[in-house]
């Protein structure tokens, strides 16, 4: 297994790796949106044989 830097070509596995270890797409949607709009500080991926089998991603947060 090895960890590395989220690509391109992982955002679908990523997606279903969120998905099924939630009970609802809520937070794999999240994912999507933080991707998209804030872009993120470090997404990793735990990379088993070519098969994507963990995510995580840190991202920016203001709290006022």
């Amino acid at each position: 297994m090895e960890i590395r830097r989220e690509q391109q070509r992982d955002i679908g596995a990523i997606a279903e790796v969120n998905r099924a270890a939630f009970p609802t797409p809520v937070e794999a949607d999240l994912v999507d949106r933080l991707r998209q709009r804030a872009g993120s500080t470090l997404s990793l991926v735990a990379d088993d044989a070519e098969a994507i089998v963990g995510h995580i991603m840190f991202s920016q947060v203001n709290l006022m």
